[in-house]
């Protein structure tokens, strides 16, 4: 009886991971879809309704809510529209498939094959941001995406054509969140001494992929 028993546990467990695996696989298949809005330089919206953030990089804000955009976010809005308003589009899905908002994370690309992603960067329409260092698809996407921003920067092209307004002596990289802050900002004194890389240009901070922080904007 004991044997037996064995037997059917050696079916089951060979099946249990194959239909793990299957739906793995089928949770990263690509999609095709429709954008029906463009939000602004990383997000859109389509027809059905659900809204796609693109995984891996940020956008500069346009004006909401009551509060001032950023600059070249309306550039990055309008060129992003200019792409995809209206226009199918494959969606390639991450692991983790929706960030805090319960948008969908994606790479997106066009029929011709264009890489959105990789084109909001490669115009200085967004910056590059590794937020997540344990998913597989944005480590395997970071590396192309930052040499398009790169190229953007020292070709000094949309938003690298323009100094800040405000320059610092020094920037304070986190290591651990890859973001850069001001040296007052509130974040830059919560990082860690281990964590802390000294970066004495934004952009320098910028080539290695390090993404500006949302309270200080560096």
């Amino acid at each position: 009886m004991k044997a037996i028993r064995r037997k059917k546990l050696y079916y089951i467990i060979p099946i249990t991971w194959l239909f793990t695996a299957w739906l793995v696989t089928l949770a990263l298949a690509d999609e095709t879809a429709t954008v029906k809005y463009v939000i602004d330089g990383d997000t859109i919206i389509l027809v059905d309704g659900r809204h796609v953030r693109y995984q891996g990089i940020d956008a500069p804000e346009i004006a909401h809510d009551g509060q001032s955009g950023d600059p070249f976010g309306e550039e990055a809005r309008l060129y992003n529209e200019k792409l995809l308003q209206g226009r199918k589009v494959r969606l390639k899905l991450d692991e983790q498939h929706t960030d805090h908002y319960g948008r969908i994370l994606a790479q997106v690309f066009l029929p011709d094959g264009t890489w959105i992603n990789k084109a909001m960067a490669a115009e200085g329409l967004a910056y590059v941001c590794l937020y997540d260092k344990e998913s597989p698809t944005a480590a395997s996407t970071f590396k192309e995406l930052l040499s398009a921003q790169r190229s953007a920067i020292s070709a000094k092209k949309g938003m690298w054509a323009v100094s800040p307004a405000k320059s610092e002596p020094i920037y304070i990289g986190n290591n651990r969140t890859m973001r850069v802050h001001r040296p007052d900002c509130p974040s830059a004194r919560e990082t860690a001494k281990g964590n802390k890389t000294i970066f004495h240009t934004r952009n320098d901070a910028f080539m290695q992929g390090f993404c500006p922080c949302r309270r200080c904007k560096p």
